[in-house]
């Protein structure tokens, strides 16, 4: 009978763990799939139960390699945002811009905050980027 108490103990120890470590690795895939899609996933108790750790193991290696290609896909449209922008400057400075201090200046005409600038530069999608904040640096250099 003591015997049956232990296994019993032991087999309810076994499934709180598994129930513990399904919880993390979900909590991870959620992230992930975010992550990639820009929204959580919806599933089910049910769903969720019939998972093993393994099959959830291997969601997430799946969602980390989409993640990479998101990453990459990111990266390579700011850096054609970046080009787009740094043209358009050059362009202004054909335009009769002095220089590309004035070409930003004429861009941001009427722009008065900090939150304003971060506007144009999000609208050439480049907000947070290391040229949008040097930008905002000689823009408000002298206000």
């Amino acid at each position: 009978m003591a015997l049956e108490n232990v296994k019993d103990l032991y087999l309810t120890l076994l499934d709180e763990a598994i129930a513990e470590v399904k919880s993390m690795l979900f909590t991870e895939y959620s992230d992930l799939y975010k992550d990639v899609n820009g929204f959580r996933p919806r599933f089910t108790i049910e769903q969720y139960n019939q998972y093993s750790v393994q099959a959830i193991d291997a969601k997430i290696a799946r969602l980390d390699e989409e993640l990479k290609v998101v990453f990459a896909r990111e990266e390579a449209q700011e850096k054609m945002n970046i080009d787009a922008f740094k043209e358009l400057l050059v362009d202004t400075v054909g335009y009769g811009a002095d220089d590309q201090e004035v070409a930003l200046r004429w861009l941001a005409d009427g722009i008065d905050s900090e939150y304003e600038f971060d506007g144009l530069m999000y609208e050439h999608g480049i907000l947070g980027t290391e040229i949008a904040n040097e930008m905002k640096c000689v823009y408000f250099a002298d206000r």
